[in-house]
């Protein structure tokens, strides 16, 4: 399974915990540091639908497509918390 599989998996079970702002986190966290390819896109609409107005969403649309027009600070952050082996760890949840 891929990373963004897992990543994927790990969102939708954080959104079964009430945890949605996680879920929105580890989703932008994850389109953004793989590219702009379908997957990339798939885990960025999941996000956009979980909270329409996320400005980390945002930030990760800005990434995605190589655009630099506002701080990416928080989704710097995003990134370097949700590591893989932080979601293997709730995967196993």
């Amino acid at each position: 399974m891929s990373a963004r599989s897992s990543a994927a998996k790990v969102a939708k079970w954080l959104v079964s915990r009430e945890r949605r702002d996680d879920a929105v986190s580890l989703l932008c966290a994850y389109a953004a540091s793989g590219g702009n390819d379908p997957e990339g896109q798939d885990l960025l609409a999941e996000a956009f639908r979980l909270d329409p107005g996320s400005q980390l969403a945002q930030l990760a649309f800005e990434r995605m497509e190589n655009l630099a027009a506002k701080d990416h600070g928080p989704l710097d952050e995003a990134i370097a918390r949700w590591t893989p082996e932080e979601v293997q760890k709730l995967e196993k949840q």
